[in-house]
């Protein structure tokens, strides 16, 4: 994974790759997302819920200043995860607590 102040620039020349190859098809972003809690980094991606907070800004103001379509994975926390995935991240992506609460950071950015 890279690290919270790379993420944004990778998901943009990401994008633009797949824009390069589209022709002139439109193309939306179908799944992107942060963990905002986990047991360990996926390389220098940290697990956290500053991180979440600012790849959900950075995204969301890149996207709409392209008019670009998002879709943010997960829209909330999924406590039927186990925990016994790599890192324990699993159930940590959503914006929301798993009982539709929206979470500190998101709320930020949200509202």
């Amino acid at each position: 994974g890279y690290h919270i102040d790379q993420a944004l620039s990778v998901l943009i020349q990401e994008y633009n790759d797949i824009v390069n190859l589209s022709g002139d098809k439109p193309v939306w972003i179908s799944e992107t997302g942060w963990p905002s809690n986990g047991s360990c980094a996926n390389g220098a991606a940290v697990p956290n819920a500053a991180n979440q907070e600012r790849y959900l800004r950075e995204v969301l103001e890149w996207a709409a200043s392209q008019n670009i379509v998002v879709s943010w994975f997960d829209a909330f926390e999924a406590l039927y995860k186990d925990g016994s995935e790599w890192c324990n991240v699993a159930s940590h992506w959503g914006l929301f607590d798993a009982y539709g609460n929206i979470k500190p950071g998101p709320a930020r950015v949200l509202t």
